[in-house]
């Protein structure tokens, strides 16, 4: 069964991969910076961190194997391209564009550190309780 999630992620995960480069290339993004691989690296960081945080506190071991097996290594597995980073960063140094290879190398890990970070703060912090009852101010 975790085959078929794992899969099943990594397919969708591919085409969303695919939209990012298309709408990157689309916008005009990609003539001097790889700006697709970029975009899906960071939210791949982001999803990550947050899907990292939901699953360690709120998921039993049996939800988290399910999760962790369709989201993290199917679909965040296929989406994120660190292959591509390093072919595009190693394009760059071949090109003689050095310090925009070290500019793509430097942001994307900086990047993808903070989008690991708060995608796990956004998930951590606790949620509002709407049960909670108001209590009337004294008067």
């Amino acid at each position: 069964m975790n085959w078929l999630m794992i899969a099943a992620g990594g397919a969708l995960g591919a085409l969303s991969r695919a939209g990012i480069a298309r709408l990157s290339l689309w916008l005009g993004f990609e003539k001097h910076f790889p700006w697709g691989t970029l975009i899906a690296n960071a939210l791949g960081c982001l999803l990550i961190g947050m899907a990292f945080a939901y699953v360690r506190n709120h998921l039993s071991s049996e939800q988290a194997l399910r999760v962790s097996a369709f989201f993290i290594t199917g679909y965040l597995g296929s989406l994120t391209t660190f292959s591509t980073f390093a072919l595009q960063s190693t394009e760059l140094f071949s090109s003689g564009r050095i310090w925009l290879a070290i500019t793509n190398i430097a942001v994307s890990v900086a990047i993808g550190i903070a989008c690991v970070i708060g995608g796990m703060a956004l998930v951590s912090k606790p949620a509002v309780d709407a049960t909670a009852q108001v209590t009337p101010a004294a008067e």
